[in-house]
């Protein structure tokens, strides 16, 4: 579960559009006090790209926190791996989507991990298994 981008890509990602849903609104709220923001043409200014950037980090690392722990409750090891969290646990990949649906946790990876064909959560097989 990729923690952060770069900080280069985090500014970008706030600064040009397309934005979410939800940044888009909040620059809109903001549109009307900040002469330096134009939604409909996709400007912003960098006070409030900073300000959405804290939120969708805060919310980020919120939700992985919330994830991280109950995944430790379910037995999954986690350790940091650049700027990566890894989560590994010995099971199936089919029986681990299970404990991870049934755990209430599919659908929050879904929001902070790399999804498969599927659109649930990308499980890796560890290196010389099936």
């Amino acid at each position: 579960m990729p923690i952060f981008q770069s900080a280069h890509d985090e500014l970008r990602s706030a600064i040009r559009p397309p934005w979410p849903r939800w940044m888009r609104a909040l620059y809109e709220l903001e549109e009307a006090q900040d002469e330096n923001i134009d939604v409909e043409a996709g400007e912003t200014s960098v006070p409030a790209a900073l300000g959405a950037l804290g939120s969708r980090l805060r919310h980020r690392l919120e939700l992985l926190a919330s994830v991280a722990g109950g995944l430790q409750k379910q037995g999954w090891t986690l350790h940091i791996e650049g700027d990566t969290l890894v989560a590994s646990r010995v099971s199936n990949p089919q029986h681990a989507l299970e404990m991870l649906e049934e755990a209430g946790l599919a659908g929050p990876l879904c929001a902070v991990s790399e999804l498969d064909d599927s659109g649930w959560p990308r499980l890796y097989a560890r290196p010389g298994t099936r």
